[in-house]
């Protein structure tokens, strides 16, 4: 990528394998040296990248003078490429230290590299402010090489940042580049010119840049340049609403740069191109869920994916927050306990605004944000919304709309559900046993563990934490309804019966309201807030607490259930079952006496939906009071006093 002092490396395997022989015939010294850099330099541009990497590190540890310099380079610019752009820069400020002041051009590679660090991981503000460093310096030089390069990335960050200047930088660059004969980077600079030209809608012009790009870079052998315009291709293919054809670009292009080991950032752009449209593709997703355990931003807190979102959306000439200041003027918004939803008609089809409600009381246990979770689920479920696009200031997503009707509107609670819909519960329990725990979110992936123990711990230690934090004003309510002064007594004891098993990713809330039928026959699950990592029965119980299944529904589902997760109903299960049941009963009276007097007081439902409240707790105090060992025989009129009097 640098070419540094004017020499590029060998773009055959022959010459690889001449300069391994070479090598050979050295025993140490600097020619052995340098022979060997050279050596990994051709591994690197024939796409062996893992190789080349080994071979600058060994040549950074323990080489010598400015052949030690240049591997730790390229060794930080393989960093930079898979992805690891924290290391890149501590290296990069490693090799600062060491270099000869008077070296200018070294130091600009150094400050090209921390542009390059930075404009890969969609940080264009910083990759600007290095380019001009490295820009200074090559200057100083009298670089020829490195001002070459400089044209190159000059192209590339204007395309992103400021087309139509981009496009002349482009005309700039490729004359140098042509005068050179440096085919990789002409190729590079003929998808910044593709880049450019998408961006502002010129799209003929853009599948011409890109077919010089592609044809270019094949001459070149330059594997993962080549990826690269094939990826920025497809956002021209979807820019012209060809589906097909921008699939299959984005497959392909990740397909290449996962067989080179580099750009996984780019990967999450291939996502991203697809999701802006509302389209994704089990390849493309599943890489994209390779890709973010493998990318080490710049900093801790950066989010690569929303970065991505944002850089692209731009090139696509879209404006996802259009749909946000759309729906925070609708007043028919569908709210649950944590989100609104607002239906909204884009050109790609109708979608769903879903915004956070301002100062919902936090019941449950909550452990990841939810786009992370459908991302995660992405490449293993079908039966979930997909996320289009997210923001976090202010905060928001846009994920599909769902056409089809609450299975609640179809059966509410008390009626019998449509026979398919235990058996796509269990499906989905069974399609989330496939998750590998890797590619779960990384953030608490330390915290995450298969003790059931501890698991059942935090569920209770949540629901203590709401029983304690409204005591205060509802203890009146809570003495009413004959809750305990210590409720959670029965269950603690339970957490230390539970038997182990394999835990996975759960839902943690599939109910009537959480779920779609469409076309009168697919179920769609909604409301992935409350995932979690752990006990697969937790997820079953929680399922049949919150549905009220029919008792020979409830045996349907618990077959087909034992039959799609053969790993979790081993034996004891079904004692386990009860016990997390017996939390979700104390649960559930703890935390929604609390939410239906805010309710009742707020006066915002009809007289029949406030009685089907009463109703609806009266039959979970009867579950709850079961489990504390009592009889439970609540009067309507008299919850619904308690309920009103509760704030």
């Amino acid at each position: 990528m640098f070419g540094r002092r004017g020499r590029d490396p060998p773009r055959d395997a022959n010459r690889a394998d001449e300069l391994t022989a070479a090598i050979a015939t050295e025993s140490t010294g600097p020619v052995a040296e340098r022979l060997t850099l050279a050596a990994a330099n051709a591994r690197r541009i024939l796409g062996h990248t893992d190789d080349a990497l080994d071979i600058y590190t060994t040549l950074w540890s323990a080489g010598s003078g400015q052949v030690r310099l240049d591997a730790g380079l390229w060794a930080a610019d393989l960093h930079m490429c898979q992805g690891r752009f924290a290391q890149a820069l501590e290296l990069c400020d490693q090799l600062d230290e060491l270099a000869d002041v008077d070296d200018r051009e070294f130091l600009g590679d150094i400050a090209r590299l921390r542009h390059l660090i930075y404009r890969m991981s969609f940080d264009t503000d910083s990759a600007a402010r290095y380019l001009a460093d490295a820009d200074t310096h090559y200057e100083a030089a009298e670089s020829i090489v490195g001002q070459s390069n400089i044209a190159t990335n000059r192209a590339e960050l204007l395309a992103l940042t400021d087309p139509a200047a981009g496009i002349a930088a482009a005309a700039d660059a490729i004359a140098i580049q042509r005068d050179l004969g440096a085919l990789h980077e002409l190729g590079k600079v003929h998808t910044a010119l593709g880049i450019a030209y998408l961006a502002l809608a010129d799209l003929e012009a853009a599948d011409r840049a890109f077919a010089d790009a592609c044809e270019t870079l094949d001459r070149a052998g330059y594997r993962s340049g080549r990826a690269r315009a094939e990826l920025f291709r497809a956002g021209l293919h979807a820019r012209r609403g060809d589906r097909a054809a921008a699939v299959t670009g984005a497959r392909w292009a990740v397909s290449e740069l996962e067989a080179a080991n580099v750009y996984p950032a780019l990967v999450l752009l291939a996502r991203t191109v697809l999701a802006l449209f509302g389209w994704s593709d089990p390849a493309v997703s599943l890489a994209a869920a390779r890709a973010v355990t493998r990318i080490q931003p710049p900093t801790p807190d950066q989010d690569l994916d929303h970065a991505a979102q944002v850089i692209f959306a731009k090139v696509l000439g879209m404006d996802p927050a259009t749909y946000y200041r759309e729906a925070i003027t609708r007043t028919d918004a569908a709210a649950g306990y944590y989100n609104h939803n607002v239906r909204i008609d884009s050109p790609s089809g109708p979608v769903n605004v879903r915004i956070p409600v301002a100062g919902a009381d936090m019941m449950d246990l909550h452990v990841w944000p939810e786009v992370e979770i459908l991302r995660a689920i992405e490449p293993f479920v079908t039966a979930a919304p997909r996320v289009r696009w997210e923001s976090t200031d202010p905060t928001y997503q846009i994920q599909d709309h769902i056409e089809g009707e609450l299975l609640d509107h179809i059966a509410p609670r008390g009626q019998a559900v449509p026979p398919f819909v235990p058996r796509e519960v269990a499906r989905l329990f069974g399609d989330l046993r496939l998750i590998p725990r890797a590619l779960l979110p990384q953030s608490h992936q330390s915290d995450l563990s298969d003790d059931p123990f501890a698991f059942a711990s935090r569920l209770s230690d949540v629901t203590r934490r709401v029983f304690r934090d409204n005591r205060d004003r509802y203890g009146r309510l809570y003495q009413d309804l004959e809750i305990p002064p210590d409720p959670f007594a029965t269950i603690e004891t339970g957490w230390r019966t539970l038997e182990p098993r394999p835990f996975r990713l759960l839902h943690a809330d599939v109910h009537r309201k959480n779920m779609i039928i469409r076309d009168g026959r697919e179920v769609v699950f909604l409301d992935w807030e409350l995932a979690l990592y752990g006990d697969p029965l937790y997820d079953v119980a929680s399922h049949l607490h919150k549905m009220g299944y029919h008792s020979d529904e409830q045996a349907c589902f618990l077959e087909q259930w034992a039959t799609a997760e053969p790993a979790a109903s081993t034996h004891g299960w079904e004692s386990d079952l009860q016990t997390y049941l017996n939390h979700e009963r104390i649960k559930s009276v703890i935390v929604d006496a609390v939410r239906y007097s805010k309710v009742l007081i707020e006066g915002s439902r009809s007289p029949d939906q406030e009685a089907a409240l009463v109703k609806n707790l009266i039959v979970k105090l009867s579950l709850a009071h079961q489990v504390w060992g009592r009889d439970s025989n609540f009067d309507p009129t008299f919850v619904d006093s308690a309920l009103r009097a509760g704030g």
